[in-house]
């Protein structure tokens, strides 16, 4: 369950991973980095860059 919240903060919000961890429960970025890299097969940071807009540049 807190995987899921965890999951859902990394996608919706810009939220450091280390705010992320402490929000869901984990005394430590390092504990909550490897519970859910265990639960969803990825790290925090892939996984919300996954999610991530592509973001188009435009020239003149």
């Amino acid at each position: 369950m807190r995987i899921d919240r965890a999951a859902r903060l990394l996608r919706d919000t810009d939220n450091p991973v280390g705010d992320i961890a402490q929000a869901v429960g984990y005394r430590s970025e390092f504990a909550f980095s490897r519970a859910f890299s265990r639960e969803q097969g990825i790290a925090p940071g892939r996984y919300r860059d996954s999610f991530a807009v592509p973001r188009c540049s435009r020239r003149g």
